[in-house]
């Protein structure tokens, strides 16, 4: 299991990558599509009469591609601000920082708990929760109808 600050920056990293090969693609578009309008143009004006056996890339897969690499991108930036969100609400009901590159129990600083504390915590709020909630609905559905 990676702690939580390294899958932030490892999705920070991936974003990075993402923007490099989303700018390649994007050089790869607009030549395609520079290639298409060109050949469509010696087509309209006569001066090609049949089209070359050598096939340029297509324009459609190359949109496709870019498009691809777009929705990569923002899968990874929604995630990002996920764990962003989670982790302030972490910090804001826990009151204690975690320490996530401390995986195994035993003492550690004062006012501070190991990512298993914390998993664990979470797991106890999580059922106390669920426990909360099975309450309040047993209790509605025995609450008879309002004559």
């Amino acid at each position: 299991m990676t702690a939580p600050q390294d899958d932030k920056f490892y999705i920070i990293q991936r974003v990075k990558a993402l923007t490099a090969q989303l700018q390649e693609i994007l050089n790869n578009t607009t030549r395609t599509a520079a290639q298409a309008i060109h050949i469509g143009n010696l087509i309209d004006s006569g001066s090609l009469k049949h089209i070359d056996t050598t096939n340029p890339p297509r324009f459609d897969k190359c949109i496709e591609d870019f498009y691809a690499v777009c929705d990569q991108i923002e899968n990874n930036l929604k995630t990002a601000i996920e764990s962003h969100q989670q982790g302030a609400c972490s910090g804001r009901y826990l009151g204690l920082p975690v320490i996530p590159t401390r995986l195994e129990p035993g003492p550690i600083e004062p006012n501070h708990i190991s990512y298993p504390q914390y998993l664990n915590s979470t797991r106890s709020q999580i059922s106390y929760l669920k426990e909360v909630h099975d309450l309040l609905l047993n209790a509605s559905q025995n609450v008879g109808p309002l004559d």
